[in-house]
């Protein structure tokens, strides 16, 4: 074989036509769905951290929203302190 056939067989893709491009509109569309796709992930942060959790005080579905954002606070702290749990845990056993 031949550097000149090495060449061909390695550059023989070229002559493929290429993949249409996204348009505006397709690129648009992506980042909106993007955008839906991440939404509950942002008001459920925003509301850990701007709920007031001390102040039981409300009613409706205010109320709701509010105990949903101080029960994901309460199993996120319980989280974060399990290895510190089970460090005392250890020590305590040994």
């Amino acid at each position: 074989m031949h550097q000149d056939d090495e060449r061909y067989a390695r550059d023989a893709d070229w002559d493929e036509p290429r993949p249409r491009r996204r348009g505006v509109f397709g690129r648009a569309f992506s980042l909106l769905k993007l955008a839906l796709f991440l939404a509950p992930t942002a008001l459920f942060a925003a509301s850990y951290l701007v709920t007031d959790c001390g102040s039981r005080a409300g009613a409706g579905l205010g109320q709701l929203f509010k105990a949903g954002a101080c029960a994901r606070g309460e199993i996120l702290n319980g989280a974060l302190s399990l290895p510190t749990d089970l460090a005392a845990l250890r020590r305590a056993m040994n």
